[in-house]
């Protein structure tokens, strides 16, 4: 009888993990028993191609929710983000021809930040549609919450000031998650500028479909 294959460990780079360290002391969390606990040295974490668990970065939101039950977490970590941390990540799509191609980029290579995350992009008469999976997308919505507003800002980040000003009024420019409201709906609308959809039939982006043949302006 053959034994049940074992999953692979799921590891994720260290520099993400700092990140969300950094997040964690200035929430006032400490992250070092979460980290001891899993044998997580701070040589790996000073090693920036170091690949570390996975539950790092669950157990350290699992922190900052039990501290902070009633803060938005996630768009307050999607405001810090610093997409140039994220290296070739952050080049693909700052650095591609329009941001058509930065999101295809992006995609192509989205496990480089997240393995768990599974994105797609879908065109529809009106709209580009980025749909979002993860395989914690049903327990942690702060999680969610904070990759979806981080992928709003990620896409605005391209575009310049005068193409906000002609085209980013443009719709529909919407998020849509699939939980209930957990915070006032400005929280969301004012870090982002998209409108925000409560209780979807799953996590989505849209964006307006004339944002994807602009040239992106640090290219």
């Amino acid at each position: 009888m053959r034994a049940p294959t074992k999953r692979p460990q799921r590891l994720v780079f260290s520099p993400l993990v700092g990140l969300l360290m950094g997040f964690c002391h200035s929430k006032g969390v400490d992250p070092c028993p979460t980290l001891e606990r899993l044998g997580i040295t701070s040589e790996q974490l000073a090693d920036q191609e170091a690949r570390v668990p996975y539950e790092a970065l669950l157990g350290l939101w699992d922190d900052l929710i039990a501290a902070h039950p009633d803060v938005p977490l996630g768009l307050e970590y999607a405001a810090l983000m610093d997409m140039a941390s994220f290296g070739l990540y952050a080049l693909l799509g700052l650095h591609s021809e329009n941001i058509a191609a930065g999101i295809r980029g992006s995609i192509r290579f989205q496990r480089l930040f997240d393995p768990e995350l599974d994105l797609q992009l879908e065109l529809t008469d009106d709209a580009a549609v980025l749909s979002v999976r993860h395989s914690v997308e049903d327990s942690h919505p702060e999680i969610m919450e904070m990759i979806l507003a981080a992928m709003c800002l990620y896409t605005r980040a391209q575009l310049s000031a005068a193409q906000l000003a002609e085209h980013g009024n443009l719709q529909p420019y919407e998020m849509r998650l699939k939980h209930a409201r957990r915070h006032p709906e400005a929280a969301y609308t004012e870090l982002t500028g998209a409108r925000v959809r409560f209780g979807a039939p799953r996590h989505e982006v849209h964006l307006p479909l004339a944002w994807l043949s602009l040239p992106v302006a640090h290219a």
